[in-house]
């Protein structure tokens, strides 16, 4: 990163996020502050705080302060450097039809390839390794044996054998806290890391009965055959991972009960990771190798790149491990990726869709193929009815790009859609599971093998080269905001790297205040006005995303589709759902999913919608309409979209706030309303680069303090149902409005408090 971009970073909020902690109100903060923290410590200390994590590879800290404290703190540090602390969610997808994404297969057997009792040709084990073109690296004998990645995760259920426990490196590291909490390494854990982990170095076989479901599919695709040590009425089913040989460090962030982890935690376990690392090449009988680092997680950023785990992962490959992270499950909008893989240094990953795995996936979970009452014969046959188009595609839940400050985004795919690994269940349960959390191991456990081929490669030159060698013509449908340089390509990595062709640097980029010209800089055209568009030939799985600039004052917008049209005929078409329009809204919000659409996405032939949105907030909309990935052919339509704006002033207050200022307003709320709505809006929400915080906390007469305002959202909204009547207090507070190193000029910002959508006057400010 160069000398003007550290300047810049050093003035930008590197996290927005927040969780208040009690209902005494207290918050768990990231602050951006230089080593040596200790008189910083001190002074949160004596204001009634409590300091959670200091950190050493990049410039802050993470504590809980109260309220009353955090005045001080931004004092001390400048507001600029004050940020929220939320929780990252435990990644998750779900399937727009309504079915399942995720399921289980109980095995009759199950055979440890690495024992050396069966050898598995590299051909024959096509299910997770297919179209990543690692196979000739395995045969080669690369299988990154020698190479440890560090999973970054919840952990590891040693139930699970699919990777050998003598390449699961104990005890892990377990960084919940919880006197019950179980260790980095326990069959309690939550199962997701156990799947991640067996993606990556998985190396096993089942035996399964001829006649299930699971093996019909499968043993057309070869991914299962006859041999032994199954016996004659049974088929072996390999399951081998991009790495087989490589070991898994499991660092635990994710408790055992579900639930989130602190955007602290997971930077200190990038941090832990590096210290190991560290401490091994210093020669410390307590260090580790960690040459890979798996982050199949992530959360939403109002300043990409720009976070304090963003700059984690920077620090990650600086010392050498290469930071391998999830796109995110928000798609199939445009600027849904999330952070840390917005991070200039990851080498980020999106999730693709093979009809194989589909295929054998809906075979067995999906009506009406996986039925009891549908026979035998004809569950292959029913699966292709299911998915009919044959060709790659980008998973519909895959985040994509551009990025909130103007970058191509992924960087590469990876199969992600209907995955073959362990997780939950017994010993020889097998599981089945979508996500761009199960594409990412993929490629680190490709980047595992690159560095056991190419050990004096570093991790910016393995990132590098996984880049510059992906194929990008894998998926007909993607551009680079869908797939970035394209679908991984093993072989082709290596030779690039044994070349010397691969670049030790990764790329920084600069970028402006609007997202609009952002969008447009990354090849992602915007619309502002009324706006019709046809569209014709889009394929399966094909998006045609249409950015719309909504601006401040719009009372309504309107979205309509119509003309709809599938270019096969009907007996031609996709025999369950025909072949339609998949359509996705996303609102403003960028780097999360805020979908819009209702909950009927797919729209016919000869349909015809209207969408209206009321007092729509104000950024770049997404209207996001696609070919249904389950169609046969090609379809048709076009999409008119139109704005109306205020005929009367429709807010309660407009000022401008400073950071960390406050300003009190009061008013009065009638007897007998039903509902009393607030809508923060300001200046720089998502149609700009950063984002400003400004919240805003609601005081009733009696209870207790209304802090559903007083979130990360852009913009603040919040109902209160049946409110108690009396006098109320809103205090607007600009929590945090970054100034990129100029002087603060403060955040223009509209409130609008309204009583059964009537608005209320207010007094004071």
């Amino acid at each position: 990163m160069g000398a003007s971009m550290k300047r810049i970073c050093l003035v930008i909020v590197l996290l927005l996020l927040v969780s208040d902690v009690s209902a005494q109100g207290r918050r768990s903060v990231l602050i951006r502050a230089a080593q040596p923290h200790d008189s910083l410590v001190r002074a949160i200390e004596q204001a009634g705080g409590t300091v959670t994590h200091r950190f050493k590879h990049v410039k802050g800290i993470a504590a809980e302060v109260p309220d009353s404290a955090m005045g001080l703190i931004e004092r001390l540090v400048g507001p600029d450097n004050v940020g929220r602390d939320e929780l990252i969610p435990l990644p998750a997808t779900t399937d727009p039809r309504g079915g399942s994404v995720d399921g289980e297969a109980e095995a009759d057997d199950i055979v440890a390839l690495d024992a050396g009792g069966v050898s598995i040709d590299p051909a024959n084990y096509a299910f997770n390794a297919a179209l990543t073109n690692v196979a000739p690296l395995h045969a080669a004998g690369q299988n990154g044996a020698g190479v440890v990645i560090a999973v970054i995760d919840s952990g590891f259920r040693p139930i699970k054998v699919h990777v050998a426990p003598s390449r699961i490196i104990a005890p892990g590291l377990n960084l919940v806290q919880g006197a019950t909490e179980p260790p980095a390494i326990s069959d309690l854990n939550e199962p997701h890391g156990t799947f991640v982990s067996g993606m990556a170095a998985a190396n096993v076989a089942f035996c399964f009965s001829a006649a299930a479901r699971f093996v019909v599919v499968a043993e057309f695709y070869g991914a299962a055959f006859a041999g032994p040590p199954c016996a004659a009425t049974a088929r072996l089913v390999p399951m081998v991972g991009s790495a087989p040989g490589a070991s898994i460090f499991p660092i635990k962030v994710f408790p055992a009960g579900g639930g989130g982890a602190p955007t602290s935690r997971v930077i200190a376990a990038m941090e832990a990771a590096i210290d190991l690392r560290q401490k091994f090449d210093t020669g410390q009988a307590d260090g580790l190798n960690i040459r890979v680092a798996n982050l199949s997680l992530g959360g939403p950023t109002n300043a990409a790149a720009r976070e304090l785990d963003d700059e984690a992962v920077e620090a990650l490959i600086n010392a050498d491990i290469v930071p391998v992270v999830a796109a995110g499950n928000e798609g199939h909008s445009s600027v849904t990726t999330g952070s840390p893989s917005t991070s200039f240094a990851a080498l980020t990953v999106g999730s693709a869709n093979d009809h194989r795995h589909e295929q054998i996936f809906r075979a067995q979970f999906s009506a009406p193929c996986g039925l009891a009452s549908t026979p035998l014969e004809m569950v292959f046959a029913c699966a292709q009815s299911y998915r009919p188009d044959t060709n790659v595609q980008i998973s519909e839940f895959s985040s994509r790009g551009p990025t909130h400050d103007g970058r191509t985004d992924p960087d590469v795919v990876a199969v992600g859609s209907f995955n073959y690994s362990q997780s939950s269940g017994g010993a020889t349960t097998v599981n089945f599971g979508s996500g761009t959390s199960y594409s990412t191991p993929t490629v680190s456990g490709i980047a595992a093998v690159l560095r056991q081929a190419v050990p004096g490669a570093t991790a910016r030159q393995v990132r590098r080269a996984i880049i510059e060698s992906a194929d990008a013509s894998k998926v007909p449908t993607a551009d680079a905001n869908d797939q970035g340089a394209g679908f991984i390509n093993a072989a082709a990595a290596l030779a690039l790297l044994q070349a010397g062709n691969a670049a030790d640097s990764y790329d920084t980029a600069p970028f402006t205040r609007n997202l609009k010209a952002n969008m447009e800089r990354a090849g992602h055209k915007v619309y502002a006005g009324p706006t019709s568009l046809h569209f014709a030939g889009v394929r399966p799985a094909q998006v045609t995303d249409i950015p719309f600039v909504v601006s401040e004052k719009t009372e309504q917008l309107f979205v309509r589709i119509h003309s709809i049209a599938a270019d096969l005929p009907l007996a031609q078409q996709n025999p369950f759902f025909t072949d339609d329009v998949f359509l996705k809204i996303q609102s403003s919000v960028v780097h999360n999913d805020d979908m819009r659409q209702g909950n009927v996405p797919f729209l016919p032939a000869g349909e015809e919608r209207l969408y209206t949105f009321t007092r729509p907030e104000e950024g770049i909309w997404r209207i996001s309409p696609a070919g249904d990935w389950t169609n046969a052919g090609t379809v048709s339509y076009t999409v008119d979209i139109w704005t109306s704006k205020e005929t009367f002033p429709q807010h309660s207050a407009k000022a401008k706030i400073g950071n960390g200022e406050s300003h009190v307003y009061t008013f009065d709320v009638p007897a007998g309303t039903a509902a009393l709505e607030t809508r923060l809006t300001w200046m720089n929400m998502n149609g700009n680069y950063p984002i400003s915080d400004v919240d805003v906390i609601l005081t009733p007469p009696s209870g207790p303090v209304v802090n559903s305002c007083n979130t990360n959202r852009t913009p603040e909204l919040c109902v209160v149902t049946e409110p108690v009547a009396g006098k109320w207090t809103a205090r607007v507070v600009g929590f945090s409005i970054p100034t990129f190193g100029v002087p603060t000029v403060g955040e223009h910002y509209t409130l609008r408090i309204a009583a059964d959508d009537v608005v209320l006057n207010l007094e004071g400010k």
